[in-house]
């Protein structure tokens, strides 16, 4: 194992939401219109100094153990690095984790690409 932070990337992929609308554009969409909340379907992640990818989905492990093997991934990781995560992949696995039944993970530093490169190119 090398030394220094234990950092992990990470990428979710989720459903849309599914629901009864009037319209295409400029709709509000209310919860009783909601008729499939969004969920996770799968991820991928990766330890920088590890060749293995976990990979998990819904459709080969079943939503429990996807959700639980990437609460325990997150909760080894002391840096998590994404693409819009802190916007989308976080909050998104936060949400399913508390559905779950699952506590928090553990905490660690976020890096979001997304984040980093608008701050940095034009």
């Amino acid at each position: 194992m090398a030394d220094g932070p234990r950092i992990l990337s990470i990428d979710i992929e989720t459903s849309p939401v599914i629901a009864h609308a009037w319209g295409l554009f400029k709709q509000n969409i209310a919860i009783n219109q909601i008729i499939e909340r969004p969920r996770t379907l799968c991820f991928a992640a990766k330890f920088n100094d590890q060749k293995k990818v976990h990979f998990y989905s819904e459709f080969h492990d079943g939503a429990d153990v996807m959700l639980h093997r990437a609460h325990e991934l997150l909760s080894e990781a002391d840096v998590l690095m994404h693409y819009n995560g802190d916007r989308f992949d976080i909050p998104r696995l936060n949400t399913e984790f508390v559905l779950a039944g699952l506590a928090p993970p553990a905490p660690f530093k976020s890096i979001d690409l997304l984040k980093v490169m608008r701050n940095n190119f034009a």
